[in-house]
């Protein structure tokens, strides 16, 4: 955050220069009016030296980075007398650093209120409104996160270069749960597009991202934005969901190449080579082609990959802290080969806390118990999972398990348990609750939720994603086997396979599902 408060000194301390002269002073407010969001100010003189002295030396302890100092300087500069009649701009710049200081000084509520307030006046910049928006989170404000993330896009967007990407999936995860969340999310979305930004971690993978966008593009009729966001699709899999969905056969018949799964899988593949050969020291990137190389169906390539990486010492990698998605990738490799009790190890050595290993990690470990049968030791491991703990996610995926392993114990009230909590937490990841039935045995349920994912314009792509024609693994473990004989099932039912044909088409795909 140094680089951003950097940005910042420079951007509003022009205000208190006698020497910058009103032109300089009127720049530097002006460039909240990109794009005409704003209205227009008018430009003014600098104030007296002596108006502005509190100010100039909260500056210099925000240099030196003394954030208590900030705050003792501009907070009473805000409380004076005639502060409402001084020029708007001297204004602006004492709640900016009233923000910053109460910010650093773990005054959170009162920092989100100083950023609503300097983000309004003349000489606000892209800072305010980006600190706006990160206040508002700590403020838990998520409403107005947003907002002030999305103007901060449309008016001066030179922050974004210093915003962590986590930052923004936070962002597009709360539009959606707020009210008029789909609207609010297509302004975040066409902002990003617009402003043409990328991820700052070059192997996160966005691909999801505007896939869903280019899908809202598709239904409000804008193919030549979803074409746009289309072309930041690379993925296989969100090229297949987009191949199997009717409403992207205009951007298809446009340009099938940029459909191709396979050579999609193959590019895939080599930019993840490269960049592990490019970043010898980065252990996530070595996941990042494990992962690729077992989307093709490549175990035995790669057990070769993780071992190495895991025979090496713990301080030989500058992310250390990804050894259990690393064991975790080595598991399922060992489990396509057949190898199921050298892929628990794996799995449980995983969970290990003294390597980083957590609830997730157990979460896998329960998945892999309950496909070889052992629904008892499934339901110790969910059991130890407080919901409160973890996220809607984690909570879908620990009610699924909960369901398919009670289901095989005959424990029906224990299914119906499971059953409200996926309900409850659905919109998290809808499938699973399809999921859960199918474990269950309850094709009616399955196919019910099934339909309902289909004609969900927000939720389609994911089911038919789903129905698919995929190759079937070269060894599957008893769950496994039963689990896919009942998605056979399901999809061959007339209401179901009505569901697909009314909005899409089932392909066969070049590689088994990867689960």
């Amino acid at each position: 955050m140094r680089i951003g408060w950097a940005a910042a000194i420079a951007a509003v301390s022009v205000i208190c220069s006698g020497a910058a002269g009103p032109a300089a002073a009127s720049t530097a407010a002006s460039r909240a009016q990109v794009a005409g969001k704003l209205a227009p100010h008018t430009p003014w003189a600098p104030p007296p030296d002596a108006m502005t002295a509190p100010l100039k030396a909260a500056l210099e302890k925000l240099k030196a980075d003394d954030y208590p100092g900030v705050y003792a300087l501009a907070k009473p500069y805000t409380e004076r007398p005639d502060f409402e009649t001084l020029p708007e701009t001297v204004r602006h710049l004492a709640w900016h650093l009233v923000g910053l200081g109460a910010w650093q000084t773990d005054r959170l509520p009162e920092a989100h209120k100083a950023f609503k307030t300097s983000s309004k006046l003349a000489g606000a910049i892209g800072w305010d409104w980006l600190y706006r928006a990160y206040t508002a989170q700590g403020d838990k404000d998520p409403q107005d996160s947003v907002y002030a993330f999305a103007t901060m896009l449309e008016t001066d967007p030179e922050p974004l270069a210093q915003v962590d990407d986590h930052f923004i999936g936070e962002l597009h995860r709360q539009a959606l749960e707020l009210p008029r969340g789909e609207q609010r999310l297509m302004v975040l979305a066409d902002d990003l597009l617009d402003v043409d930004w990328k991820p700052r971690d070059a192997t996160g993978d966005w691909s999801d991202f505007w896939l869903d966008h280019a899908a809202r593009l598709l239904d409000r009729g804008d193919v030549a934005r979803a074409g746009k966001a289309m072309g930041r699709v690379t993925a296989p899999d969100a090229l297949a969901s987009a191949r199997a969905d009717r409403r992207f056969a205009p951007l298809l018949r446009q340009d099938p190449a940029r459909f191709n799964v396979a050579k999609a899988h193959a590019a895939r593949l080599a930019v993840t080579r490269a960049r592990m050969t490019e970043k010898p020291r980065a252990l996530g990137e070595v996941n990042a082609h494990a992962l690729a190389l077992l989307s093709m169906g490549r175990a035995a390539e790669v057990l070769t990959v993780t071992q190495a990486a895991l025979e090496r010492r713990a301080d030989s990698w500058d992310d250390a802290k990804n050894r259990p998605w690393t064991l975790d990738i080595q598991a399922r490799a060992l489990r396509d080969l057949g190898r199921f009790d050298d892929a628990l190890v794996a799995w449980r050595m995983a969970t290990r806390p003294e390597i980083g290993g957590g609830v997730s990690q157990e979460l896998n470990l329960a998945d892999a118990l309950l496909e070889l049968d052992r629904p008892a030791e499934v339901l110790t491991i969910v059991g130890g999972v407080k919901p409160e703990k973890v996220s809607a996610f984690g909570r879908m995926v620990a009610a699924n398990l909960s369901a398919c392993a009670n289901a095989q114990l005959g424990d029906r009230t224990g299914v119906d348990l499971a059953f409200a909590a996926l309900a409850a937490d659905r919109d998290a990841i809808p499938f699973l609750e399809m999921s859960g039935h199918l474990c269950a045995g309850d094709q009616d349920g399955a196919a019910a939720v099934l339909i309902a994912l289909l004609k969900d314009p927000e939720t389609r792509l994911e089911a038919l994603a789903d129905a698919q024609d995929y190759p079937e693994e070269a060894v599957t473990a008893p769950f496994r086997r039963a689990q896919l004989a009942r998605r056979r099932a399901l999809y061959a039912r007339p209401d179901v396979r009505a569901a697909v044909a009314a909005v899409g088409r089932v392909e066969r795909q070049p590689y088994p599902a990867v689960y």
